[in-house]
């Protein structure tokens, strides 16, 4: 029990150092600039464009349409707000983003980490666990 305390204790603490570096590079890494001045173009073309035209409009897009899907709904909320005037303000948004979806999916990660463990001690304390030694032919 005390165990499971420390481990639970243990990587709460880590996530939560993780988050907190996390947040610390979102304001202070400079990003790559040619992908931040291509995004904020993107997102001025996706503010008031569908994405069956914005591959007509942008002809250089490289990504497929679901990256392009995260990336419209944050230029509506950006345009609503103002966000798209400034470049540094959308990034700003996308690194957000990108924070907020790390952070569901090592959530996610460890419940269902977790989960599996429990279910494994379950099934060996219930003496159906696998024998390592082989099965007869």
């Amino acid at each position: 029990m005390i165990e499971r305390r420390l481990v639970r204790g243990t990587v709460g603490a880590l996530l939560l150092g993780a988050l907190l570096a996390r947040v610390v590079l979102v304001y202070t890494s400079p990003g790559h600039g040619y992908d931040q001045l291509t995004f904020w173009r993107w997102a001025g073309a996706l503010a008031h464009h569908s994405i069956g035209e914005f591959y007509s409009i942008v002809p250089d897009a490289d990504h497929l349409p679901g990256d392009l899907y995260v990336h419209a709904a944050l230029a509506r909320v950006a345009d609503a707000s103002q966000g798209l005037q400034d470049q540094k303000r959308y990034v700003l948004l996308v690194k957000w983003c990108a924070l907020t979806f790390d952070v569901v999916l090592a959530a996610l990660t460890y419940h269902l980490v977790r989960r599996g463990g429990r279910r494994m001690a379950t099934t060996q304390q219930s003496g159906q666990a696998c024998s390592s030694s082989p099965r007869p032919v």
